[in-house]
């Protein structure tokens, strides 16, 4: 092997060299932008889930609030919530309420019944 063969190896492997490097800084560069749209997605997703539940959740949040300071304050103990429950104001129980209720619909949807 001569001196032209040892130029030759050199140059092959410069050549190898430079050609992996080019293809790691294009693979490199290739998920830069992959991880970059997907940060960009990501945010998007983000933004519109705080958009659609930031209010609900803060309805939610006072709605619990308002809950918690009506049951301390103005609403009957429990036992006597369920007794209101399963008795109404005229003595008729919630059960006989419920089937007026439906025989009521019921002719209203189907009059000729």
């Amino acid at each position: 092997m001569g001196q032209a063969g040892l130029v030759s190896a050199a140059i092959i492997t410069a050549s190898a060299s430079i050609l992996v490097a080019v293809l790691v800084f294009i693979l490199n560069l290739r998920a830069q932008v992959h991880q970059e749209r997907r940060q960009a997605r990501l945010a998007r997703v983000s933004s519109q889930l705080r958009e659609l539940y930031g209010p609900l959740n803060a309805l939610v949040d006072v709605n619990e609030r308002i809950w918690e300071a009506l049951r301390e304050s103005h609403l009957p103990r429990t036992d006597g919530r369920r007794q209101a429950q399963k008795i109404g104001a005229d003595g008729e129980t919630k059960a006989q309420r419920g089937v007026e209720h439906l025989e009521y619909c019921l002719e209203a949807q189907y009059p000729s019944r």
